[in-house]
């Protein structure tokens, strides 16, 4: 690595004369005047007044007339910090440059990081200003350009006739912020410059240029006020303003965004299907067309930007997470080079940050839960017993029995006209609770009272019992008492589970809550049972166990039906978008038309005609009652009626026992026997 010196100018006095002086606690610069300063260093002293940067940083090989005379017209004219930095030698040992054209060596386009310690403002606007006299010039430029971050400013002063050839094997990125202004070799006193952007949207492309400005010396002339027309697009417009030796005319806003043509440009994407985000169709040679929401965000990307792509679902069908070190799933993509983006709603959180870069949040989302909603089919067993608790149930037990024996002691006690015996009170008794009457006739005052209690009991009981019925069989069964995550975890009955390889399960990992930590704990425990592959299959495994199902709510509405129901309580709000490869150049072009797409209402329009709403499960509609639902009473009554047949043949059998009985004593003693038959 080079060595690199800088030396800034706050506090520090130069060999070139200048001296600061202190005015209301800011450092002014203040030099004696100006002479004999050329065309290119007045070209400077403008630009710098015109686009303010925090600091400028002059790029010199030795020490040059030219250096010092923009020095000295910089800190007389600009607030910006200052410095001077040498470069070393141009002839590397891994870069050979013949006269007249240059070469890099292989893996040359490459932009790193520059080294600690290389004393170069690393914050705020700094711009990096080099004249490029001769070849050797260009290499050294190469030399710093390719170790610099890419949010440097550079601004080369390159002759008409040499730019082309010094910088073509050099890799300028989409969003390096290279501006290049040409000047004719051999004129004395240079009238005019024009600067332009440089990049390339890949390093198998030619340069793009694209004009941004043009400086003239003194006042406006009109052929330059036509070089500034000519270079202008639809929507765009210019800035004029007279600096101190010339006019500047350059286009207003960022230079960046108009870098929006990337010449047929092919990218290769991975996605996953997420309906209403992601919907896929498959193509010809395991490629897959993406529609939804952010299906239609990467179709104005492509038309707005003139690219291609061909996306292909994730290798292993996964998101992407960190397991033992390794990625997963469309992160992995990414960072293996298999994909250049992923076309996904994939949650932007730090982890992921590390390993590739989001565009700006195109959706917000939450977790929810959902479960089954329960029916009357959940409850076969229970379908007429669970209208009272089982508390209520024992009362009316005892109850029944009470008042049976009451009957029975009462009738005794009083002497009733017409013998009871305690079969006949428990029979009147259940009866009377059960709506039907008797026909047995009761006398006494004592016993008709009893019959009165029961009969008034009986209306309280069937009045409460028919309305819980009828309630539960129209209505359905109350939902269970959860709503969090904690009432999940603390019922053994009921199990959670979500998607593998997802953000929510680091969301519950590094959540303070103990319940979340808890959740993820068993979600890891058992072999991962709780965790599925896909929405729809989590969703369809709610229906067949006492499992609940969490993941985003877009997609829990796209997957659900009247037989679930969505909790309210909402988790873990979100922010999704698309992922390029770390460093990409086209995060900030694209950045540029997603923000447009929002503030325009294009994004809304695409959330509106992909995103559906809950269904309607509260209407009234009838519904016929199932069999389930009436096996309980169904399999009573066959209950009942098998016990009355084998009642009904033990009392035949009886009567045929005694008949053959009570002849035989007939025959032996046929005066002194007679058989009596009571039942």
């Amino acid at each position: 690595m080079m060595s690199v010196t800088m030396v800034w100018v706050a506090g520090v006095v130069l060999a070139v004369g200048a001296r600061l002086v202190q005015e209301g606690g800011a450092a002014t610069p203040v030099l004696t005047p100006t002479r004999h300063l050329g065309a290119h260093t007045k070209f400077v002293v403008d630009y710098v007044q015109f686009y303010k940067p925090y600091a400028v940083c002059l790029l010199r090989h030795e020490i040059s007339p030219w250096v010092e005379k923009t020095f000295r017209g910089l800190v007389a004219h600009s607030n910006a910090y200052l410095a001077v930095m040498p470069i070393g030698h141009p002839m590397d040992a891994r870069t050979h440059l013949s006269d007249g054209a240059t070469h890099l060596p292989d893996g040359a386009t490459h932009l790193g990081n520059l080294g600690g310690g290389s004393g170069i403002v690393s914050q705020g606007h700094t711009l990096f200003v080099f004249r490029l006299e001769t070849a050797d010039d260009a290499r050294r430029f190469y030399q710093v350009f390719r170790g610099a971050p890419l949010w440097y400013s550079w601004l080369l002063l390159i002759p008409q006739t040499r730019w082309t050839q010094w910088l073509h094997h050099l890799y300028l990125p989409l969003s390096s912020k290279v501006i290049v202004a040409t000047y004719t070799e051999g004129e004395k006193e240079e009238r005019a410059m024009p600067w332009w952007q440089v990049y390339q949207v890949s390093p198998a492309t030619e340069k793009n240029v694209l004009a941004s400005g043009i400086w003239s010396l003194g006042t406006s002339v009109s052929g330059e006020n036509d070089w500034v027309k000519g270079h202008l697009r639809p929507g765009e417009s210019v800035e004029e303003r007279q600096m101190t030796y010339g006019t500047v005319r350059a286009l207003k806003g960022d230079p960046l965004p108009r870098r929006t043509d990337l010449t047929g440009l092919h990218l290769s994407c991975t996605t996953i299907h997420t309906s209403p985000h992601t919907v896929l169709t498959e193509g010809n040679n395991g490629t897959v067309t993406v529609a939804g929401i952010f299906g239609g965000v990467l179709k104005l990307l492509q038309e707005l930007t003139n690219f291609t792509c061909s996306c292909r679902p994730s290798r292993d069908g996964l998101w992407g997470s960190l397991v033992d070190g390794k990625w997963t799933g469309m992160i992995r993509d990414l960072v293996d080079g298999e994909a250049e983006m992923a076309v996904a709603s994939l949650d932007i959180t730090d982890e992921r940050s590390t390993a590739v870069d989001f565009l700006l949040p195109i959706t917000r989302t939450h977790y929810k839960m959902v479960m089954k909603r329960p029916s009357n089919s959940d409850r076969t067993w229970m379908t007429f017993t669970q209208e009272f608790h089982v508390h209520v149930w024992a009362v009316l037990a005892a109850s029944v029995c009470l008042l049976s024996l009451t009957l029975y002691l009462t009738s005794a006690i009083v002497k009733e006209r017409q013998h009871i015996s305690l079969s006949d009170s428990l029979c009147t008794v259940f009866g009377a609770l059960c709506g039907q009457g008797t026909n047995l006739q009761f006398q006494r005052l004592p016993c008709r009272l009893v019959v009165l209690t029961v009969l008034l009991l009986q209306i309280v009981v069937l009045a409460h019992y028919t309305s819980n019925l009828v309630s539960a069989l129209a209505v359905g069964p109350s939902l269970p008492a959860i709503s969090s995550i904690g009432d999940v975890v603390s019922n053994p009955t009921f199990s959670l589970g979500t998607l593998q390889d997802t953000a929510y399960l680091g969301y519950l990992k590094n959540s303070p809550e103990p319940e979340h930590q808890m959740a993820y704990t068993n979600l890891m425990a058992g072999g991962r049972r709780g965790l599925v592959a896909s929405t729809a299959e989590g969703v369809a495994r709610t229906l067949q166990e006492n499992y609940i199902y969490m993941d985003c709510s877009v997609y829990l509405v796209n997957e659900i039906d009247c037989r679930h129901v969505i909790l309210p309580t909402a988790y873990f709000p979100a922010i999704t978008s698309i992922a390029l490869q770390k460093g990409s150049p086209l995060v900030h072009i694209f950045n540029q038309i997603i923000l447009k797409m929002k503030t325009s209402g294009v994004m809304h329009s695409l959330e509106q005609r992909w995103t559906t709403t809950e269904p309607d499960c509260e209407e009234t509609h009838f519904m016929a009652i199932g069999l389930d639902a009436l096996l309980t009473p169904f399999l009573l009554l066959m209950l009942v009626m098998g016990v009355s047949v084998v009642v009904c043949a033990a009392e035949h059998l009886l009567q045929e026992v005694c008949s053959r009985v009570s002849v035989q004593h007939t025959v032996i003693r046929p005066k002194h026997i007679k058989c009596t038959k009571t039942f």
